[in-house]
């Protein structure tokens, strides 16, 4: 069947609409990988494709494309996803398409030129790569930058600047483990305490009374509570109010013993006996002083032990068992003195020759610490004058050399030379490589700028056209990666007051488009795009156009307009085929092209058959009429041609669909809601007395025909036919189908 300048290709889906529409571009594209990516499943034969063309056969036997070669542009999912950044998954590839179909030839052309600078600089670095990692990783093993590592210079004896660099490094590993030997510290200093004021502490009374006074209240508390009754009586004094006694509750006012009790009792009582307490604390840091005595005398005994190996240098001793004892002894005679003192706080205490034997003891103890600290002064000084005389001989110093010696071996290595030298010619080429993609992209730049804002007009005027109620701004250029794109502004909402602004550049701004356009607008979009680049190929007239599915997710206004666009570009172009299997859009079509004076002998109308995989005359008004009404054509052309017994499967859910269309238009009454089947109602007319006569003009016989047609038809009509283990022959279909057109008759 031979097409014309106009082919409307109608096919029900999984016909091959879109393999198709992919073989045509395959064959312009001389594509053989797309062609074995159609593959038949199972096939045993490789697959083969004859196109006969106006020029001659264009033919793909299994391995290649021969013959003539067609002129292919084609609208499917293809050309959307690989040209537009409207696909599913948008990204820089398909503003990559876009862009080179805004430019066209020659402007692509300078941008191939542009990509090809971009990947020649590509290749440069990549080749550049190890050679730059040869010699980072070689001035990173020197712990140098690269620049000191590149200029170090060449060893001339090898064998001997190593060797002397080995005994430096062994001298000065034996100086090391000198200067860190432990050295000894001195002792802490005894801090002895004021034995004049313990004197006159100790001396001190609390006592301000009168004679008789302090007689009688010595006399009243003499022999009491066992010598606490002056504590006793200091303590409940405290809580006197001056009038009721604190001990008995009787009145004491006018009372003399109560008044010399308080005269005795004082605030001074009170603080001298805070300061004998304080007094005695403080002999404590004499065990604290000690015990940091003993740690330091220790870790001294470690370190002489350490410099034994040092001439002149003695230990000193300080007996520590003979000043502990002298310790203890002095600590007993003031603790001794110091109970004393608490127990009879108003006494004073005779101390002085207790204290001069503390005071000799802690005076020989001090002068013993003494002693043993100049000992350690001295060691000290002779540990630092054999430090002093090792400090020239630096073990990092020596390893310094011994590594800067391998950097100076490794940087004149044959592998660094060879990388040096390498990189040195890669960064020449690629200076050359940046200058001349700099003066690409200026002479793209001056051509590009023009071109994209005549394509964006176009663009959106083609949107507007279409009824699309966005449009696109600021298309241009990005180069990011060494690749140009496409980058544009999508305006949303064409009213001023409310319109929405998109930056479509850089992943961010591909995903949100994706998400803020309705599949419509896409589409829309895309078909825009196509458009466009189509009405500027110069020679369209030897081209042929394929559009598949061209209106998919569109309203009726964007379909009609759809179709005049088709249309149009079919009076233009060499050839235009548009495939579907949307009946409207091919009868607005076939529409379009007569309204705007299209040639009807220059439109065909056929169908991709699935059933016997062949194309065969189609007409697109015979499928706009109701589904009742292509029920029934389809009903009638199935009982008439016995070719298409292919179709019994389809014709026995159509038979049941039928008869409801039919028993639904005549008594819609009958129906309790939009979604109620037939089957209810059959069951109703046949169980209700009356009901079949008052609601219809069916006769009893009529009703059992109907119900025995639905019976063998309800089968098919659901998803579990095409899962039937026996389904009904083909002419047992064909009978039933009589009859249903017979009963509606």
């Amino acid at each position: 069947m031979q097409f014309r300048r106009l082919t409307l290709l109608y096919a029900r889906n999984a016909s091959g609409k879109t393999t198709l529409a992919r073989l045509l571009a395959a064959a312009g594209s001389q594509d053989a990988a797309a062609v074995e990516a159609h593959r038949t499943l199972n096939a045993p034969n490789p697959p083969e494709v004859v196109l006969l063309l106006r020029d001659g056969t264009c033919r793909f036997d299994g391995a290649g494309w021969t013959g003539a070669t067609p002129r292919v542009v084609v609208f499917d999912r293809d050309f959307i996803e690989a040209n537009v950044a409207v696909g599913q998954s948008p990204d820089k590839a398909t503003r990559k398409g876009l862009l080179e179909l805004a430019l066209g030839a020659d402007a692509v052309a300078s941008k191939h030129a542009l990509d090809g600078f971009a990947r020649l600089g590509g290749e440069i670095a990549r080749a550049l790569a190890p050679h730059a990692a040869t010699i980072r990783t070689a001035a990173q093993a020197a712990a140098l930058p690269e620049v000191q590592f590149i200029a170090l210079p060449s060893v001339e004896d090898p064998v001997q600047e190593r060797q002397a660099a080995e005994a430096i490094e062994r001298d000065a590993i034996s100086a090391a483990e000198v200067v860190k030997r432990l050295r000894p510290a001195l002792l802490p200093a005894v801090v002895l305490p004021d034995l004049d004021a313990v004197a006159g502490l100790l001396g001190r009374t609390a006592r301000r009374l009168g004679d008789e006074a302090e007689r009688q209240v010595l006399d009243h508390l003499k022999g009491r509570l066992g010598g606490r009754g002056e504590r006793w009586v200091r303590d409940g004094l405290s809580l006197d109010d001056g009038q009721t006694c604190p001990f008995c509750g009787q009145d004491t006012r006018d009372r003399d013993l109560i008044r010399h009790y308080r005269r005795l009792f004082d605030p001074a009582w009170d603080q001298l006996a805070a300061s004998v307490e304080a007094m005695g604390r403080s002999f404590d840091g004499l065990e604290s002083w000690w015990s940091q005595v003993a740690q330091v005398g220790q870790a001294n005994r470690t370190a002489f032990e350490a410099w034994s190996d040092l001439e002149g240098l003695a230990s000193p001793q300080l007996d520590s068992q003979a000043r502990r004892s002298e310790l203890d002894q002095a600590m007993s005679a003031l603790r001794g003195l110091f109970e004393a003192k608490r127990a009879h706080l108003g006494d004073a205490v005779d101390a002085a020759e207790p204290l001069s034997r503390v005071a000799f003891l802690l005076r020989g103890i001090a002068a013993h610490v003494t002693a043993y600290n100049d000992a350690v002064l001295s060691a000290q000084q002779l540990i630092q004058r054999r430090c002093d005389a090792l400090g020239s001989l630096s073990i990092e110093q020596a390893r310094k050399t011994l590594r800067l010696l391998d950097a100076r071996e490794q940087r004149h290595s044959p592998e660094v030379v060879h990388a040096l030298s390498e990189r040195v010619r890669l960064e020449e080429a690629k200076k050359d490589n940046d200058a001349s993609k700099r003066a690409a992209e200026e002479a793209l730049k001056g051509q590009s700028e023009a071109t994209l804002e005549a394509f964006g007009k176009r663009i959106n005027l083609l949107l507007e056209e279409l009824c699309a109620d966005f449009r696109l701004e600021k298309l241009g250029t990005e180069r990011q990666g060494g690749q140009a794109a496409a980058r544009f502004t999508l305006v949303v909402h064409l009213d001023p007051a409310d319109h929405r602004k998109l930056d479509v550049a850089g992943k961010d701004g591909e995903q949100r488009l994706a998400r803020v356009l309705s599949d419509g607008d896409r589409s829309t979009l895309a078909l825009a795009v196509f458009l466009a680049s189509v009405g500027g190929i110069a020679d369209l007239g030897q081209h042929i156009v394929v559009f598949d599915d061209p209106m998919t997710s569109l309203d009726l206004r964007r379909s009609e307009a759809t179709a005049e666009k088709v249309a149009d570009i079919a009076r233009r172009a060499g050839q235009v085929i548009a495939l579907s299997h949307h009946a409207p859009f091919m009868a607005q079509l076939a529409h379009a092209w007569s309204r705007y004076g299209g040639d009807g002998n220059e439109l065909r109308e056929v169908e991709l058959d699935r059933g016997t995989r062949s194309i065969r005359p189609w007409k697109s008004e015979d499928h706009v009429a109701n589904e009742q009404v292509r029920r029934w054509r389809e009903l009638r052309a199935f009982i008439d041609d016995p070719s298409l017994d292919h179709q019994s499967r389809h014709i026995h859910g159509e038979i049941r669909a039928f008869l409801e269309g039919y028993v639904r238009l005549r008594w819609p009454d009958l129906f309790a809601s939009a979604n109620q089947p037939l089957e209810p109602v059959v069951r109703a007319l046949q169980s209700t007395p009356g009901l079949r006569e008052e609601q219809t003009s069916l006769t009893e016989q009529q009703l059992e025909a109907l119900d025995r047609l639905c019976g063998f038809a309800a089968p098919g009509n659901h998803t579990s036919v095409h899962k039937m283990v026996n389904p009904p022959e083909p002419e047992a279909v064909r009978q039933r189908a009589r009859k249903a057109l017979a009963f509606c008759r």
